[in-house]
């Protein structure tokens, strides 16, 4: 930003409740330790729910610490290893799930009432909807996985994944 001639930098302040939330976060240090809504409450004085989310972001980007709300304990918990992954894949059936319900409500457009960019706007997006929903079931899941192992266990490139839905089943 520039403002008279001088270059003005801004920068974000983490206010002083969420910097005690980060230090409670950062002090799970095993997936066994679990921090309830009450504690955060107690520790800030406050509803710590608005604050949550920028201090498990700040802890995600800045330590490489993993913090989520496990809903069968009641708190927040550091996922590792296993847990991590057990999420992640969760996720995906999540994303599936989500694209079918937002291809369904895509689905009533009136085509006709739409402008040429629009209509071209509405094919994109229902395309990248279509391909959320295609990659994210279980055989694609097990294609590429089948992939990685003949291949590397790092992984495959982007256009070596897309190539696996290219291919005769």
């Amino acid at each position: 930003m520039e403002t008279n001639g001088e270059s003005k930098r801004s920068f974000r302040v983490i206010s002083q409740d969420t910097l005690i939330l980060i230090g409670m976060f950062r002090a799970l240090d095993t997936p066994e330790k679990l921090l309830t809504k009450e504690d955060a409450r107690k520790a800030i004085g406050r509803d710590p729910t608005g604050l949550v989310g920028t201090a498990l972001k700040h802890v995600l980007h800045e330590f490489n610490i993993l913090i989520e709300w496990d809903r069968v304990k009641g708190g927040w918990r550091r996922m590792e290893g296993n847990d991590n992954l057990t999420r992640r894949r969760k996720g995906i059936i999540s994303m599936r799930h989500k694209s079918h319900r937002e291809a369904s409500k895509l689905s009533v457009i009136d085509f006709s009432k739409l402008t040429d960019p629009q209509k071209v706007e509405t094919a994109a997006v229902a395309s990248i909807i279509g391909a959320m929903a295609h990659f994210s079931t279980t055989p694609s899941i097990k294609r590429i996985e089948g992939a990685i192992e003949k291949a590397d266990i790092a992984g495959l490139s982007f256009s070596k994944t897309l190539a696996l839905f290219h291919e005769s089943k």
